[in-house]
């Protein structure tokens, strides 16, 4: 009988953990992309430890743009000065955001929303 390593592959539990946390980063991707900050959602896959991993910082970045070419995602990391630009910080499990819309650009018009996320919520300050 074949070994669960020759059938799916020996990193076959890394990437599906990997393709969890990246399926999740799409559902926050498509919230932010229509303005929808106020979600629940067991996204624990796309955290170590307290941390986001930076993959799927990186592939939340890039899906808002590639769904709204608008909108640019800007990481705030919690060791940088911009970090008191935010009402109140969380302890724990989050990450922090700058969301960017020059949809209405032409106008005169940009739009500028900051949240955080963290393993079962996101949400606008």
């Amino acid at each position: 009988m074949a070994s669960i390593g020759e059938v799916y592959g020996s990193n076959f539990q890394q990437q599906a953990s990997l393709d969890k946390a990246l399926h999740a980063s799409n559902i926050f991707a498509q919230n932010i992309a229509h303005k929808q900050f106020n979600f629940r959602n067991n996204s624990e896959s796309m955290w170590n430890g307290n941390n986001m991993k930076p993959e799927i910082i990186n592939a939340l970045k890039k899906q808002v743009n590639t769904n709204k070419q608008s909108m640019e995602v800007v990481h705030i990391s919690k060791t940088s000065d911009m970090i008191n630009s935010f009402p109140y910080l969380i302890n724990g499990a989050v990450e922090y955001f700058v969301i960017i819309d020059t949809e209405h650009a032409d106008k005169g018009k940009t739009q500028v929303y900051s949240i955080y996320l963290t393993p079962n919520i996101m949400t606008a300050y």
